[in-house]
């Protein structure tokens, strides 16, 4: 069955309960804390908002957060789970905004969400000036904790004999491919961040996030699966771009929340851990995945563009082995739930 009890933050109860479950008695580090996030508006920014809220009322927190938007007047209007009382919006540019007063005990660069790609000079700028600027204003406020919210792209393109990519990994060995501006974007915040990590007492940690899927997630934005989902609640027939050959893997949002947070608060400072879903598919048998989970009798069509079978999938033995964080969700169960929420919207 899907979940049909939704919390303030119109997400499922039943999903809350699973990411702030990740996290166990480590949510005792923010209690009656300072918080400060970029990036709070995207997609992975409001999972972490939404899931800060239902552990703060669980564990009795206490905790302040502050969210830096440039448009706070428009999120504030969107997302009614805002709680005025202990979240504050703080408008600016991630490039120079105006730092809060006050120290923070936790400060999280999540901003540069994929999905908000504008141009190539404004993607690196974001990632090398925005992250200068949080990194500083982390420095001003006394933080004692800094996580960088990175990317599975800065490994560059995934070898083919490589089943799942490491931590490990080297981004030397990609050093000859046309990179894209978010793949250099990240890889100088994650550079930036790990300078300034030898030269402060603060804890810093990193976590490169690979493909996901959840209630909140663009349906009609340049990830696939989204677009999957809308087609088929939109009663169409799926029509790919490409010969479907490329795999993924996709980690519901959920446990992506609650990894993310798990590694915040009870991560090894200096780490660097990958946040995804083991298990690959291809992009055609996710289609037809998608249209079989929902009960769908839409057809899958290849598209013409022939392309190299490109891979995308994760290994995250780091991150099992050393904060026991397991995908709880699996990949049936997060289209349905995703669905389910775009079904209770409308």
């Amino acid at each position: 069955m899907l979940p049909e009890v939704h919390g303030q933050s119109g997400l499922p109860d039943i999903d809350l309960d699973i990411a702030i479950s990740h996290v166990g008695t480590a949510w005792e580090v923010l209690r009656g804390q300072n918080i400060f996030i970029t990036g709070g508006t995207g997609f992975v920014g409001k999972w972490l908002l939404a899931t800060l809220k239902h552990a703060r009322k669980a564990h009795q927190l206490n905790c302040r957060i502050t969210i830096l938007s440039r448009h706070p007047d428009h999120f504030a209007r969107d997302y009614s789970f805002l709680d005025p009382i202990w979240m504050k919006m703080c408008k600016g540019d991630v490039r120079d905004f105006t730092f809060p007063k006050g120290e923070h005990a936790v400060v999280i660069h999540a901003a540069t969400d994929v999905a908000r790609q504008s141009n190539s000079k404004d993607m690196l700028e974001t990632c090398g000036a925005g992250t200068e600027r949080v990194l500083a204003f982390a420095k001003q406020a006394h933080a004692k904790k800094f996580h960088l919210v990175s990317s599975g792209a800065v490994y560059g393109r995934q070898p083919n004999d490589m089943s799942a990519m490491p931590e490990s990994y080297s981004w030397g060995d990609s050093a000859t491919e046309d990179l894209d501006a978010y793949t250099l974007g990240k890889r100088q915040a994650e550079l930036l961040t790990r300078n300034a990590q030898s030269q402060s007492e603060c804890e810093f940690t990193i976590s490169r996030c690979f493909a996901t899927v959840g209630p909140m997630l663009p349906l009609d934005g340049r990830f696939a699966i989204g677009n999957f989902i809308r087609d088929i609640l939109g009663g169409r027939n799926i029509q790919l771009a490409s010969d479907g050959t490329s795999v993924r893997s996709y980690l519901y949002a959920a446990d992506l929340a609650g990894w993310l947070w798990a590694i915040i608060l009870r991560g090894r400072t200096g780490a660097i851990y990958n946040v995804g879903s083991p298990y690959a598919i291809s992009i055609y048998d996710l289609a037809t995945r998608v249209a079989a989970t929902l009960d769908s009798t839409a057809q899958v069509h290849l598209g013409s563009k022939m392309e190299p079978s490109l891979r995308y999938v994760p290994d995250i033995s780091l991150v099992s082995q050393e904060l026991g964080l397991l995908q709880t969700v699996d990949l049936d169960g997060a289209i349905q739930r995703t669905a389910s929420h775009y079904d209770w919207k409308r």
